[in-house]
């Protein structure tokens, strides 16, 4: 038997929550609250992943800022279509074709191993866009 299922999020709630973790962290480092990337692949786990980015941004409009992550290309450039401004950290694995979309959208790829990171250079260099390297 199929039981359907209905979540409704409640977004001031979300951005309660958020700010409540973005708090507890900086109490625990005795600084000043750190950025936390929120995670809102597969359109925010089915609740919206616009409506979500929308109220996580509007929230941290005065403070640090929040960096949201997606799954793939397709879901960081919909935030952009968007209007979302925040930093957008995109998981997948991203083929060649792909990076024009990323320096397009000024969207942030994962890389996951030395080539990936010398082939993101080169196109990088190619579409005249600057690279920044985190390591971690």
């Amino acid at each position: 038997m199929v039981r359907p299922t209905h979540a409704v999020v409640d977004l001031a709630r979300l951005v309660s929550n958020y700010r409540a973790i973005r708090e507890h962290l900086a109490a625990s480092a005795g600084a000043a609250p750190p950025r936390v990337i929120a995670v809102i692949k597969a359109n925010a786990y089915g609740h919206g992943a616009v409506a979500v980015a929308r109220a996580l941004e509007a929230a941290e409009a005065e403070g640090g800022g929040v960096t949201l992550a997606c799954a793939d290309i397709e879901e960081g450039i919909e935030l952009r279509e968007a209007g979302i401004q925040a930093p957008v950290l995109v998981f997948g694995a991203l083929s060649v074709s792909d990076l024009d979309g990323v320096f397009r959208h000024r969207l942030t790829p994962t890389v996951s191993s030395p080539s990936a990171a010398r082939r993101l250079a080169a196109a990088a260099a190619d579409s005249r866009c600057t690279s920044r390297w985190t390591p971690g």
